[in-house]
């Protein structure tokens, strides 16, 4: 039995009911935990539109997370809406993960009656072996410093749980740049995760690449590729238009 592309086919749940893979795939992640801000749900790649950073907004959109395995954005500008962007990013990997994993996940065979029709079974639990989160340079330091002296990890226990999250995004990267401790921490992390992981990355900066590259070569080496968007321009505040 020849079956119907995916984005086409009805997946029924229950005797009455059938749903394209999309309207499947949207309910899913309407109802997955994101662990964000609530006051980010709603944030999108359309909110830059007709704005200065549209551009960026559209690229970023694009990227497939792989190639490369790291982007970032750099602006010594508040307000101009890099965490916004990352919280899109973030909310659109978690997205395609579930789109992706549609077939393998949830459970679908072919129905012998109607053969336009595929029967659905989620499991809503797959979700959970897979890891995305938001850091600050300022909350890793916090954790590690609660790791010497509680002993329940260590500062390499903390470091490695971040370097394996299949996505993390890197808010506000370097503000502790005078603490050597916190940079080697950070380095560390991108290292680890783009040369020997091979794991999705995303950094803003209130640097540009040439601070970064004073504060450590190596670093401006990794984040230095065609999704590294480096805003000099002035850009009015994106606040202003919510």
């Amino acid at each position: 039995m020849e079956l119907l592309n995916p984005e086409e086919t009805l997946y029924r749940i229950s005797e009455t009911e059938s749903r394209t893979k999309k309207e499947l795939v949207n309910s899913k992640f309407a109802r997955t935990k994101l662990n964000i801000n609530t006051a980010w749900n709603d944030r999108t790649f359309k909110d830059f539109d007709n704005t200065p950073m549209q551009p960026i907004a559209d690229k970023l959109k694009d990227w497939d997370f792989a190639n490369p395995n790291i982007a970032s954005i750099l602006s010594m500008q508040n307000g101009i809406g890099k965490t916004h962007l990352a919280t899109c990013l973030y909310k659109k990997y978690i997205h395609n993960l579930i789109s992706d994993s549609f077939d393998l996940h949830f459970k679908i065979y072919v129905d012998d009656i109607d053969e336009n029709t595929r029967w659905f079974n989620a499991d809503m639990q797959y979700l959970t072996s897979k890891r995305f989160e938001f850091l600050s340079e300022k909350k890793l330091s916090l954790l590690i410093q609660e790791s010497f002296n509680n002993k329940q990890s260590s500062q390499l226990d903390i470091l490695e749980r971040y370097c394996k999250l299949d996505f993390l995004i890197i808010d506000d990267c370097f503000a502790m740049k005078q603490n050597e401790f916190a940079r080697q921490n950070i380095f560390y992390i991108i290292d680890e995760r783009c040369e020997w992981n091979n794991k999705p990355t995303f950094i803003t900066s209130n640097l540009s690449l040439t601070e970064i590259a004073d504060i450590d070569t190596r670093i401006a080496d990794r984040i230095r590729n065609s999704m590294m968007f480096q805003i000099t321009d002035k850009i009015e505040s994106y606040r202003k238009k919510f």
